[in-house]
């Protein structure tokens, strides 16, 4: 419990009292609101969305090393991601979108080998998209526009319409900026290349 209480120290307003029982005294944080755990009792969900908390996000948030689902969209959280959110190894979904989240993204991120839903939109990000996050194979869910001012290119892969589980549309979908893609797409595939994230534009 001690990543999580470092966690509520950092917030600076609860409006709805959503941490209200978070007790640094109790052993097992598995009993806190908002919070799941396995079997073992290991933090693996952090359900957060929607509750009106500002403050900024702990670094100490990186020692949660099985949290799966960090859902923190919809608050006023602002200052950096920080980069030990790259420590998550077993992170599936990252959601820190409708905050006031500003600077760049950690290229820590591309650690995040598990990450499949990665949503960001609606913040004061800046500067470049990491690199390696391209690498990252089961990530299918981006969301990157709405206020945010991030650089390309992102990935080169194309996108797969045909796959209800990867993106639907461009605005939640990687893109990149440059030529067309060095490896062609299949006529069922089209290329991200006409809403390219470049600095400076908005993407919508």
């Amino acid at each position: 419990g001690d990543a999580l209480y470092a966690f509520k120290k950092k917030i600076t307003n609860d409006p709805k009292y959503a941490t209200l029982n978070w007790d640094s005294t109790l052993v097992n944080p598995c009993t806190w609101w908002h919070i799941n755990c396995d079997k073992t009792d290991h933090v693996t969900r952090i359900d957060l969305g929607g509750s009106g908390l500002s403050g900024q996000l702990a670094p100490e948030l990186g020692q949660l090393k099985y949290l799966q689902y960090l859902e923190l969209y919809g608050n006023n959280f602002d200052g950096p991601i920080p980069k030990e959110i790259g420590n998550l190894s077993n992170l599936v979904s990252l959601d820190l979108y409708n905050n006031r989240l500003s600077g760049p993204i950690p290229e820590t991120l591309g650690n995040l080998k598990k990450l499949m839903f990665f949503r960001i939109h609606f913040n004061k990000l800046t500067g470049p998209m990491p690199l390696a996050m391209a690498n990252l194979t089961y990530l299918g869910v981006v969301s990157l526009g709405g206020g945010n001012d991030l650089c390309g290119p992102f990935t080169a892969r194309c996108i797969d319409r045909t796959d209800p589980h990867k993106c639907t549309d461009d605005y939640h979908c990687p893109c990149r900026c440059g030529p067309t893609f060095s490896t062609p797409c299949d006529y069922t595939q089209i290329p991200i290349k006409t809403t390219c994230l470049c600095c400076g534009d908005q993407q919508t």
